[in-house]
Order: structure tokens, then C-alpha cells, then sequence
């Protein structure tokens, strides 16, 4: 489907060396993992409108250009209703449309077969995208996600499909169903696709409000060059928009368990004033952690300069809260997670 009357224009523009600068590089190949329901998709529909909007993406420089969008996931009317009030918040702030959006919804396409690729490849062509998503990975290939020889393929392929169109690719990946280790421990499959990327990310929930996602984590994994520190994201939404907002910065625990709970004991201590032994927390929290993670956590939460520690007349250690503001959310005082 295409949106608006592209057969009548092209982009020309000279093509820039990144896409979204400290993001996506141009001719790149980008992942980003995460647990279903975690925020991947809308962070990624509204990278693609920023783009073609030429509007700075979460604090970061965009170079204009038309955009691809392959979605296997979501609902057409749904996906439509969310791409249109990510179109309507841009326009609030008053950007203008400089590039094609052109999605692609459902359509058969698989990269390990190439009698479904002529459409896509068309497209592609006519188009020149800079950027094409693929929303999610599993559902455009039939190799065995497991095996490294499958997936090495399937990166393959993308490349090839980034040749054609000289553009990058931003690939929509699910974690397994483990909810510790680290994000390659966690990422579903071989690590194929992650070992070709030029960037992968987490997209990590933060908070929520009322059930919706009100604050998400935009998570940098670890390169050989400098890796950017995370981004935390704000949701802003009304009835017929949504804009995504650079909300500062924070330090998640690498194991997606272990930074629930040094944010849940943090809360703790928030919600709760005063100077808390370990026993407090424990009792708490109601059997939610172990008493290791417990105690690994206030360790972390004092080597992070969050809690403050003393040694009772008792013989027990006693922590405290240094501040007052929650460097994961941003929740002051006794706000509820």
C-alpha cells in the first residue's frame, strides 16, 4: 500500500552517512531484541516517520528519506491507527513530510525464498529507501532460528536486499523466554544476525501507567567503538497523537531480573522512609527476590551511590536512600511504579 502519490516524486537527496546519527549509519545493518510487548515496535514506527519527516529521533540528528515498513506483526488497523497519531504528534510540532513511507503489510515476503522476493525487490527499487524495517525477524524466514548456518543465511540475504537498495536495515528481534543473562544469552536463536550488525539494542519497559507504557529504555549493546550510553524514553499521548520524548539517561543491570529488582528495592525505599536492614527489604517484598539477590542488589544500589550504608549497634548493616529520584523511571518520593 502505498502512502501518498509517490509514482509522481522521488527523493534525490545526496544520501548522508547516517540515517539517524549515532543510531543507524547508512548501509547498515541494525537490531533491536526484546520481549514482546516491551515497546520495539512503536520506538521502531516512529524512528521510520522521523525519518521521513526529517525530525530529530530521541535527541538525535535524522537525515531525510523515504522509508520501508515489512510488518508481519501487528494488526493492519492497529498498526494504522498508531502510525497515524505518531504522524499527527510530528505534525503538532510542526514538521512536514519529506520523504515516502511505504508499508508493506503481510505480504508473503521471505528472505530465504526468492521466488516472494520480485514485489519487495520492486519496490525497493523504485522507492530507494534509506531505511527498511522488519518487524519481526522470525516471521520473514523458515530456517531454524537455532542453528547458526540458518541464520548466517538469512543475514545473507538482508545484506543482499541492502545492496540492491543501498539502504540500511532495522530488524525487529524477540528475546527467548528466559528472564536472566545477558542480552545475547537472551536473544532468540544464534547470534548469526547480532554478529553482522553495525548496532543492536534492548528495548526494555521501564514503566507503565494504567497497563500502557508510559516509560521505556532505549539499551546500547556493547561494540568495539564507543557505545552510547541508554536512553530513557517518554511516551506523551493523546486521544489522536503520540510523540516519544529523550527522557535523560539511566544504567540498567545487564540480567533484565536482576535490574527489576535493584529498581523494586529502590521503590522500596522510596515508598518507605527510612534507614532499612536487609530484613526489611525482605519482608517487603514478600518472597519476590531471593535473599542473595537481595543482598547483591543493596551492593550494587550503594557501589551505584544510591543508598547510603551504616553499621547498626545490633551488628546489622543499615542502608538508606541518597536520593529521591529513581535514576531507571524517574518516580519521586513514594509514586508507584
Amino acid at each position: 500500500m502505498r502512502n501518498g502519490d509517490f509514482f509522481k516524486k522521488s527523493a534525490t537527496q545526496t544520501q548522508q552517512p547516517y540515517v539517524v546519527k549515532n543510531l543507524v549509519l547508512s548501509n547498515r545493518l541494525v537490531l533491536w531484541g526484546s520481549y514482546p510487548g516491551e515497546g520495539k515496535s512503536l520506538l521502531g514506527e516512529a524512528l521510520l516517520y522521523h525519518v521521513a519527516y526529517h525530525a530529530p529521533y530521541l535527541g538525535m540528528e535524522v537525515s531525510p528519506g523515504n522509508v520501508m515498513f515489512i510488518d508481519s506483526e501487528n494488526r493492519w488497523d492497529v498498526l494504522k491507527w498508531r502510525c497515524n497519531r505518531i504522524k499527527a504528534g510530528l505534525e503538532m510540532d510542526g514538521f512536514k513530510k519529506e520523504g515516502e513511507i511505504d508499508f508493506q503489510h503481510y505480504s508473503g515476503f521471505l528472505l530465504d525464498n526468492k521466488a516472494t522476493w520480485e514485489p519487495i525487490v520492486r519496490e525497493i527499487k523504485v522507492l530507494r529507501p534509506s531505511l527498511i524495517l522488519f518487524d519481526h525477524l522470525a516471521m520473514f524466514h523458515t530456517l531454524d532460528e537455532d542453528k547458526a548456518k540458518g541464520m548466517t543465511s538469512v543475514a545473507k540475504q538482508i545484506e543482499e536486499l541492502m545492496d540492491i537498495g543501498n539502504c540500511s536495515v532495522l530488524v525487529m528481534h524477540h528475546f527467548n523466554k528466559l528472564d536472566k543473562g545477558t542480552f545475547l544469552q537472551r536473544l532468540r536463536g544464534s547470534v548469526s544476525i547480532y554478529a553482522k550488525c553495525d548496532c543492536a539494542c534492548e528495548v526494555r519497559t521501564i514503566s507503565r501507567n494504567e497497563g500502557k507504557l508510559e516509560k521505556v529504555g532505549l539499551i546500547f549493546q556493547p561494540r568495539k567503538d564507543i557505545t552510547p550510553v541508554p536512553i530513557r524514553v517518554k511516551i506523551e499521548e493523546g486521544e489522536d497523537w503520540i510523540k516519544l520524548k529523550h527522557d535523560g539517561t539511566y544504567h540498567p543491570i545487564e540480567d533484565v531480573r536482576m535490574d527489576n529488582i535493584y529498581h523494586d528495592i529502590y521503590h522500596v525505599f522510596l515508598k518507605f522512609k527510612g534507614e532499612k536492614s536487609v530484613n526489611d527489604v525482605r519482608d517487603t517484598l514478600e518472597g519476590y527476590a531471593s535473599d542473595r539477590e537481595i543482598r547483591d542488589s543493596l551492593r550494587g544500589l550503594e557501589t551505584k551511590n544510591l543508598l547510603s550504608k551504616r553499621m547498626a549497634n545490633n551488628g546489622r548493616y543499615m542502608y538508606q536512600v541518597k536520593q529521591t529520584i529513581c535514576p531507571w523511571c524517574t518516580c519521586a518520593n513514594n509514586e508507584k511504579l
